[in-house]
């Protein structure tokens, strides 16, 4: 029975979702042969497997990660569906949970319950109905979970690149390996973690929100997905939804208007304005009092475990020493860890990554091209996206260890912004001009 549900199922899986990917034109991109996406999802497969690993056998990670803290909290709610109905259906949907009677499966779990909220919506209970909904047909099988995961965050890829498709003129492979291929994304997406549905969320927002952006209310069947997505975003990390605001109105602003530029400064000057003085309308949205309150939180909970990547964090006082602050912040969330600054393997591959991010950014500003209206409102529409995350994650998370898995939300868009600036076509005739002298050398 082990074998099974260890090994052989989890292959059933993969090969369906293979035959999924090959078979449905609906999970296909224009331009791309299947077997790309196939192959993305084959790599997910492989670094779920990985991430498993690591915090399987790997001294350093051995039991850190939250992922088998979600598996079993989901396995006690996924086994009522059998042993008692009604209360499975109560704690999925969340009809009368203040029922008495549950509290005997409250005090089994380890993650539902979320100690600190400052008025945002929990969002464990959503990724523990998630793996209890893939628990009815993984038979408690771990690796399940984790196929699926990867199918999820395939999808969030394929709408993603669906979305960019109709508004960039980048070669489609090109927008593939840029927006879906950096390795901290992979890594991060293909566990059994919240960042699979939170990017299929995301994704299917953006999707659906620049469907309706296009095509008005002619696309009225893209506002269910819209609104599923939202509520998917705000029940994962609600701030991810958040932080897309004012993106969204500068988008939906600068549609029909000539100096669009203009517009983002416009909203993000109007947006910072509405976040100072958030309290007067919402008790709960004293922003600075939230961020600084997950700050203490992070570094509670880092000093509790003897954290090795606790850096110093920057304290929360007020508006001005906030925005003082903010190219600090954007410097950790992107750029760190520095090289030789981490503390253990995982750590030191990505700051690697951090660096080669940094030479990217570098080359593609050097490598400018020239853009399509459509392509510069893309790039302010990502850049306002990673300022305002980026500043919130640089704030709020002073452990880089937490930082490198916070920022997935941001990957994709960070290598949009690199495809959108980047001139392809100079490098393409660069490296013919040093094939071609290589060559005449032979």
């Amino acid at each position: 029975m082990a074998l099974l549900t260890d090994s052989i199922l989890p292959l059933i899986f993969v090969f369906f979702f293979l035959f999924c990917f090959a078979k449905s034109k609906r999970l296909q991109v224009e331009g791309l042969k299947p077997v790309w996406i196939q192959l993305l999802f084959l790599l997910k497969c492989c670094f779920g497997l990985l991430l498993w690993w690591i915090y399987t056998y790997y001294d350093a990670y051995q039991g850190a990660s939250d992922s088998f803290l979600y598996f079993e909290d989901a396995m006690i709610l996924s086994a009522l569906a059998e042993t008692n109905p009604q209360h499975f259906f109560q704690l999925l949907l969340g009809v009368g949970i203040e029922d008495p009677s549950l509290t005997v499966y409250f005090d089994d779990m380890h993650r539902w319950w979320c100690k600190y909220t400052y008025g945002i919506a929990n969002d464990n209970p959503s990724i523990i109905r998630i793996n209890a909904l893939i628990g009815l047909v993984s038979f408690g099988s771990f690796h399940v979970h984790t196929v699926f995961m990867c199918f999820i965050s395939t999808l969030a890829g394929i709408l993603l690149l669906k979305a960019l498709k109709s508004i960039v003129q980048i070669p489609i492979k090109a927008l593939f390996l840029l927006v879906l291929f950096l390795p901290s994304y992979l890594f991060w997406t293909s566990g059994v973690l919240k960042e699979a549905p939170l990017m299929f969320g995301l994704a299917l927002f953006i999707f659906s929100f620049f469907k309706i952006s296009k095509a008005g209310f002619k696309a009225f069947v893209y506002f269910i997905p819209l609104f599923f997505g939202a509520w998917l975003l705000w029940y994962i990390k609600g701030y991810v939804l958040l932080s897309l605001v004012p993106a969204l109105l500068f988008w939906v602003l600068s549609e029909r208007v000539k100096w669009w530029r203009m517009v983002f400064f416009g909203v993000h000057g109007l947006a910072l304005i509405a976040a100072v003085f958030a309290d007067v309308f919402y008790p709960a949205g004293n922003f600075l009092y939230v961020l600084g309150k997950k700050q203490t939180d992070f570094i509670n909970v880092a000093n509790k475990q003897d954290a090795g990547s606790l850096i110093e964090a920057i304290p929360i006082t007020d508006w001005p020493n906030f925005i003082s602050h903010l190219p600090e912040y954007w410097i950790t969330t992107f750029f760190r860890p520095f090289l030789g600054e981490g503390d253990s393997l995982l750590q030191h591959l990505c700051s690697v990554e951090s660096f080669l991010c940094l030479f990217l950014l570098i080359l593609a500003l050097i490598l400018r091209r020239e853009q399509t209206r459509d392509e510069g409102r893309l790039m302010m529409f990502s850049i306002s996206f990673l300022m305002v995350l980026g500043a919130i994650i640089g704030a709020t998370v002073p452990v880089l260890g937490a930082v490198v898995r916070y920022k997935v939300p941001l990957l994709p868009f960070f290598g949009l912004l690199i495809a959108l600036l980047i001139d392809d076509r100079f490098l393409w005739r660069k490296m013919k001009t040093l094939r071609s002298k290589i060559m005449k050398e032979v």
